[in-house]
C-alpha cells in the first residue's frame, strides 16, 4: 500500500523515546497506553482503528502533532503562533485565538503617557 510506505510512525516513535531517555516500559506508564500496544509499534506493526485513539494520545504526550508521528512531517507553521487557542464566547460558541506577533508600534503605544 502507498500511505503505509510512507509512515514514518516507528522511526519517529523511536526517536521520540530516544530523546527523552525513554524505554516502552516508562512510556506505558507515564502515558497510560498498553505496553503490548508500544512493544507491538516498536517491532513495525502499524496503528489501526483499534489503536488509534493511542496514536493520539502519544502525539499529546510527546507534543507533537499526528503528521509529525505518523509521516515525519514538519510541524505546522500554526505551531509557531504566540498565542493559539481556543476559547469560549459569551454567546456560548468557541472560537480560536490566534496571535503571531505582537507589534512594537502598539506595545510602545500602551506604556507613554498621553
Amino acid at each position: 500500500m502507498e500511505n503505509k510506505e510512507r509512515l514514518k510512525f516507528q522511526k519517529v516513535l523511536n526517536k521520540e523515546l530516544e530523546k527523552r531517555g525513554l524505554n516502552a516500559n516508562s512510556l506505558s506508564k507515564k502515558s497510560g497506553i498498553p505496553r503490548s500496544t508500544i512493544y507491538s509499534w516498536l517491532s513495525g506493526s502499524y496503528p489501526d482503528s483499534r489503536t488509534i485513539y493511542s496514536v493520539k494520545t502519544l502525539a499529546d504526550f510527546f507534543g507533537v502533532s499526528l503528521e509529525y508521528l505518523l509521516f515525519e512531517e514538519k510541524e505546522k507553521k500554526e505551531d509557531a503562533y504566540l498565542v493559539n487557542e481556543i476559547i469560549p464566547g459569551k454567546d456560548g460558541n468557541l472560537y480560536r485565538v490566534k496571535v503571531s506577533a505582537i507589534k512594537k508600534n502598539y506595545s510602545e503605544d500602551a506604556n507613554s503617557p498621553e
